[in-house]
C-alpha cells in the first residue's frame, strides 16, 4: 500500500476494469438461459447460494485487497481527524468548566465582597450606637447626680424653712408673753 494517490487511482482504475468484465460475463451467463429463465441444461433456475459461488474467489480477493487500498487512506485520515476532533472536544469542554468554576468564584467572592461591605457597615452603625448609649448614659448619671443635689439643696432648703418658721413661731410667742405680761399688769 503506497501513499501515492496517483498509484492508487491507477489501481482502482484497473479493479473498476475487472469488475466491468465480471459483469458482462455474469450478464452473457444469464443471456445464455432460455426465455423460462432455465440455463441451457434445462435444470431450471440456479439457488442464489449457487450464484454467489460462482465467483471466482481469488478475484473476491483481489477486490477487497483493491477496495481496501482505495478507501483505507481516507478512512485512516477520516479517523485521525475525529481522534483529534474527540480530543479537541475535551479540551475545550474542560476549559469550559473551569471557566464555569471561575465565574462561580467570582460570584462567591462579589457576594463574599457584599457581606464584607455590610458588615463594615453594621460594624460602623453599631459603633456609632455604642457611643451614643455611653454618651447618653453619661448624661443620665450627670442628671442624675444633679437631680441629688437639686434634691438635697431643696431637703436643705425646707429645713431652713421649716427652722426658719420654728425660730419664727417661738419669737412671736416670746413676743406674745410679753405683751400678755403687760396686759395682766395692775388694774
Amino acid at each position: 500500500m503506497s501513499g501515492d494517490p496517483a498509484v492508487e487511482e491507477q489501481r482502482g482504475d484497473q479493479q473498476s476494469r475487472e469488475m466491468d468484465a465480471d459483469r458482462s460475463k455474469e450478464s452473457t451467463d444469464i443471456h445464455e438461459k432460455d426465455p423460462q429463465g432455465a440455463p441451457e441444461t434445462g435444470e431450471g433456475p440456479l439457488p442464489e447460494e449457487e450464484s454467489w459461488t460462482a465467483v471466482d474467489p481469488s478475484m473476491v480477493e483481489k477486490l477487497s485487497i483493491g477496495l481496501l487500498e482505495i478507501c483505507l487512506p481516507s478512512l485512516q485520515k477520516s479517523k485521525s481527524s475525529l481522534d483529534d476532533l474527540l480530543q479537541n472536544q475535551q479540551f475545550l469542554t474542560e476549559s469550559v468548566q473551569q471557566e464555569n468554576s471561575k465565574f462561580a468564584d467570582c460570584r462567591d467572592i462579589e457576594e463574599l465582597s457584599k457581606t464584607m461591605n455590610q458588615a463594615r457597615k453594621y460594624h460602623t452603625k453599631l459603633i456609632n450606637l455604642k457611643k451614643e448609649m455611653n454618651f447618653l448614659s453619661d448624661k443620665g448619671v450627670k442628671l442624675k447626680r444633679r437631680a441629688l443635689k437639686i434634691q438635697q439643696q431643696k431637703q436643705k432648703e425646707d429645713l431652713q424653712r421649716v427652722q426658719q418658721r420654728m425660730r419664727e413661731q417661738e419669737r412671736e410667742k416670746m413676743l406674745e408673753a410679753k405683751v400678755v405680761k403687760r396686759s395682766q399688769s395692775p388694774t
